[in-house]
């Protein structure tokens, strides 16, 4: 086997191979044929009612296409538009100048920029490129384009290079960046591929205009800007916690999408331009920055840190380098009373037109060249349809009325989709449950990792005209730190006419407990207010009806007294919430807490020794009634010189987290295995949904969010019905998995993240709530993901075997409903890595003979062997006959084999020393790192010495005998010259 090592002479000839190959005129592309993709659609519900939505995913997966050997020579424009705002001074993921031997957002942005330049140095002259940097408004760097090549890469790219002298300062005017590079390319003439790469680190701030106000469009200088002016701290630096004032940025956003849409992607003399925005860092909002691209019909890229930049430009590069693209073309047609919703996607426009009953979305994909194919990335979206009646819904009626058309190099490939039916509430079977489980893989091998999403939707059960007379007692438990003082969403007291969180709070309370006000008398609440501890607003449950309801939500009431101050004792708030309700012993009532927090946990009760307090008791100013000492350790936040709290400093003392394991100790060991039904509400930004759901799931019970007033509002009227409804059920799955699998974790969004193995049992049990709609009981679906672990490759894996030991089983209203799993085969892939040769190498034409195996007594000899690498964890046995050689140790060198070349700029090497011993292993764990699905040569030399014998065996294995490559040399002498 003959390998090449990549240099001038060997790119050279390749060039003229290329020539001639196109002079002699073989066709432009290999014949892609007509399957160039696979198409899936992914329904999420098998029945629906009037009024319900459901999401229909849509997987497009381009496939590869075989390179054809005639090398495009279509001239490439690219304007390469650069943030050099102030903030590109900064480092990444934090807001602050580099410390010594970090680097600023700014240096990380001229390396990418280098080497992306650089990569269209190959000689081909087929890259011109314009620079362009914008702050507060942009300017262009290069004047007009500049060929990119070897005469002036350093203009460029160089030490004194324009990119090199870049500095950084003032705004962010992203649209006066895509304003600039429109025109540079809409100038010049026309026929070539042309494309704009935008980064930004941060969002719109800045926007162009002229003197009348209007955005400014034109191609020219005479305009003006406005930009964002952010207030400072004591320091001097940015504050972004405060508003800045002037606040231009929702004009800068418009500026930016304008120019993106009207010029970029829709102008009637557009040059087709290909656009990329790449966001870098965690200050550049992704949501807003990918409304850019897709407004320009482009695509949006986000980087975190260096590595991911650089492989984000590496893989621009490519696509602009390959310079080959589809065009798909999707039809969906949906039923009457069917309306599309929403379309949300990760990678292209937010755009689609409805046009006769059919969904119809454009567009476009890119492929890049590897191996010798053409890749492209799968498309991705999901649809959200909304049911207008009750009847049957249809998808792709008739089964060839809905299709996806790809369109790549000259070839149509076009995919139906079949006719999907979706049953309305009228056809609804008499069951009570409906399970899906959606597999990730179809093979695995082991040490995989995969996930399995389970979807288990209950149906609607018709109402039964009696009433449900069961009494409920209803703990409200609310939060009264000093927070709640502010407005949502931001750290401030309200301005004039603003609501703070609290009268929001007060105006939700009272009416969630007017709704129960109903005459019928089912329903007494006690209240609570928790801030550094926990005290009951009133005395003992009050009956809610028309006698009791003033004293609650009244203007004199309860609630309407209720100020803010001090900490956020979350736990105690549950202590004092359980004691409340276990308080009264009659079981056959429905018990419930409603807590809600605008924070999280920073405050806890305590004894002298700080042990958590979990008794009953009512605070007391130092002691308990009970005389057991009771006092609350509280976060101590450092303020501004304002007397602002200062959330950027770490706080003294820090009891956050052992508040946080106070709240969740007295969820699980107090309310978790009483029959209390629980619902913890985050309100606001400042409320941390993980950690408050890790509350919530402790009490096994439910966690919502809420930003704003009006989610809040509708969340508390969800759990008003939940309570009204009174119709709760049980679900428990049990999940057969094969010997060979293991549960890793188990993701979900509404549910306590619990699960048992018994033998070889997943097992979940989980409560679900109805709520009454239209004179039927409705539950929301239950969604979780199940990530397994592939032990071994000996056995098939599979879940559900036979097809009768999983299920999942509904009781609810006295009724069961239990629905088996079909069996789940995933074949068990076992591949193997290989050495493929093994023998003398020679250097002069990078062969490896491994028939001729004479080498020369004395003389050092060069061994190597090509490595097949197909798992993570490759181990090479490797071991020698010391008899007949001179070394104590042996030296091994690895590289990599990349298209058919050994890439010899990134050697690895490993030293064994066999002074004692006559073997040892080659692996990633030993120093050498070799990826699944390369190729690796590992060359090392031995120095025979003739002493006893003529031969020098040598073994090299892989996974066993099965797989290796022994060597036997046989030693000769030196020549007689004379």
């Amino acid at each position: 086997m003959k390998f090449k090592i990549a240099n001038k002479r060997m790119v050279s000839l390749t060039i003229l191979i290329t020539f001639m190959i196109s002079i002699i005129g073989i066709g432009s592309y290999v014949n892609a044929g007509t399957d160039l993709m696979n198409v899936s659609r992914d329904v999420s519900v098998s029945n629906v009612k009037s009024g319900d939505t459901f999401d229909v995913k849509y997987t497009i997966t381009p496939k590869s296409i075989v390179a054809s050997s005639q090398d495009n020579n279509k001239q490439k424009e690219i304007v390469f538009v650069m943030d050099t705002s102030g903030s590109m001074n900064w480092v990444v993921g934090e807001n602050r100048d580099p410390y010594y031997g970090e680097k600023s957002r700014l240096d990380i942005m001229k390396s990418v920029a280098n080497n992306f330049i650089g990569k269209f140095n190959d000689g081909k002259n087929k890259a011109r490129i314009s620079l362009i940097e914008y702050n507060s408004y942009a300017s262009n760097i290069t004047d007009n384009f500049i060929n990119i090549n070897s005469n002036n890469i350093n203009k460029l790219t160089g030490q004194n290079g324009y990119i090199n002298n870049l500095k950084a300062g003032g705004s962010t005017n992203i649209g006066d960046g895509l304003r600039k590079a429109y025109y540079e390319l809409s100038n010049n003439a026309q026929g070539q591929e042309k494309y704009i790469v935008l980064m930004t680190d941060g969002e719109a701030e800045a926007y162009s205009h002229d003197d009348n106000g209007s955005y400014y469009m034109s191609n020219g200088y005479s305009y003006q800007y406005d930009s964002t002016s952010w207030k400072t701290d004591w320091l001097g630096n940015i504050d972004f916690n405060r508003n800045p004032d002037p606040d231009n940025r929702e004009k800068s956003m418009e500026y930016a999408k304008k120019v993106a849409s009207e010029l970029i992607a829709n102008s009637t003399d557009k040059p087709n331009i290909n656009t990329f925005v790449i966001g870098f860092g965690s200050g550049s909002d992704g949501d807003k920055n990918k409304q850019i691209a897709d407004a320009a019909k482009g695509t949006y890229f986000q980087a975190q840190d260096e590595n991911t930049i650089n492989s984000v430009y590496d893989k621009i590069q490519k696509i602009i380098d390959t310079n080959v693209s589809g065009k798909v073309h999707l039809e969906e047609n949906i039923s009457s009373n069917l309306e599309v919703v929403e379309v949300k996607n990760k990678g292209l426009p937010q755009e689609y037109k409805i046009d006769n009953n059919k969904l119809v979305i454009d567009v476009n994909n890119y492929y890049t060249l590897t191996n010798g194919n053409y890749y492209s990335d799968p498309i991705e979206f999901t649809v959200k349809y909304k049911v207008k009646d009750n009847n049957i819904c249809k998808l792709g009626e008739g089964g060839n009325s809905s299709f996806v058309q790809l369109d790549a190099l000259g070839q149509v490939d076009k995919k139906y989709l079949e006719e999907k039916i979706i049953v309305g509430s009228s056809n609804v079977a008499d069951s009570l449950v409906d399970i899906n489980r959606t597999v990730s893989v179809s093979s695995v091998k082991a040490g995989d990792t995969f996930e399995v999403k389970y979807t288990i939707t209950p149906k609607p059960i018709v109402a039964s005209s009696q009433d449900n007379n069961k009494q409920k007692e209803i703990v409200f438990v609310m939060d009264t730190s000093g927070s709640m003082d502010w407005v949502v969403g931001e750290n401030r007291d309200p301005y004039y006419g603003e609501k703070s969180r609290l009268d929001i709070m007060k105006s939700v309370a009272n009416g969630f407990i007017n709704k129960f006000n109903d005459g019928k008398n089912k329903a007494s609440i006690s209240l609570i207010e928790y801030n550094y501890y926990a005290s009951t607003i009133t005395n003992g449950f009050v009956d809610i009806n028309s006698n009791n309801i003033n004293s609650l939500t009244g203007q004199k009431g309860y609630i309407k007294k209720l100020d803010a101050g001090g900490s956020t004792n979350i736990g105690d708030g549950l202590r004092r919430a359980y004691y409340t309700l276990s308080s009264n012993a009659d079981n056959e009532k429905d018990k419930y807490i409603v807590l809600m927090t605008d924070g999280n946990a920073e405050a806890y009760s305590g004894d002298n020794n700080k042990n958590y307090y979990m008794d009953d008791g009512i605070y007391y100013g130092d002691n308990y009634y009970s005389d057991n000492d009771y006092k609350y350790y509280y976060t101590g936040w450092k303020t501004d010189r304002s007397g602002n709290i200062d959330f950027n400093q770490t706080p003294y003392p820090d009891y956050r987290e052992d508040s946080m394991k106070y709240a969740k100790k007295v969820a699980s060991e107090k309310i978790a295995n009483s029959n209390i039904n629980t619902f913890v509400i985050g309100f606001g930004s400042g409320a941390n949904g993980d950690k408050n759901k890790q509350i919530a799931e402790s009490a096994k019970g439910t966690y919502f969010q809420a930003q704003d007033e009006n989610t809040i509002n509708a969340i508390y009227d969800k759990i008003q019905k939940i309570i009204d409804t009174n119709v709760s059920g049980k679900v428990h799955l049990e999940e057969s998995i094969s010997s060979n699998l293991e549960v890793v974790d188990v993701k979900n969004n509404n549910l306590p993240q619990e699960y048992k193995i018994d033998n070889n049992k997943l097992v979940m049990d989980v409560n679900n709530y109805y709520t009454l709609t239209n004179g039927s009981y409705c539950s929301d679906p239950i969604e979780f993901t199940v990530k397994y672990k592939v032990k071994d490759n000996n056995n098939i894996c599979k879940l559900g075997e036979g097809g009768n030991t999983s299920f999942v089983q509904l009781d609810v209203l006295g009724k069961t409903d239990k629905k088996y799993l079909e069996e789940k085969i995933i074949d068990n892939l076992v591949v193997n890595s290989t050495i493929q040769e093994h023998g003398i190498y020679h250097r002069s034409d990078n062969t490896i003979d491994a028939s001729n195996l004479n080498v020369i007594d004395k003389v050092p000899t060069e061994l190597a062997m090509i490595v097949d690498v197909k798992s993570s964890n490759l181990v090479i046995d490797w071991n020698i006959d010391k008899t007949n050689i001179s070394d104590s140790q042996i030296i091994f060198k690895k590289y990599k084999i990349i298209n058919g070349s050994i890439d010899m700029n990134h050697p690895e090497q490993l030293n064994l020393d066999i002074s004692t011993k006559n073997s040892g292993t080659i692996s990633n764990t030993t120093g050498f790192n070799m990826e699944s699905g390369s190729k690796y040569i590992i060359i090392y030399t031995i120095t025979p010495e003739k002493k006893s014998g003529n031969n020098i065996n040598i073994g090299a294995s892989i996974e066993g005998t099965s797989n290796s490559k022994p060597l036997n040399l046989t030693i000769k002498g030196l020549p007689d010259l004379f």
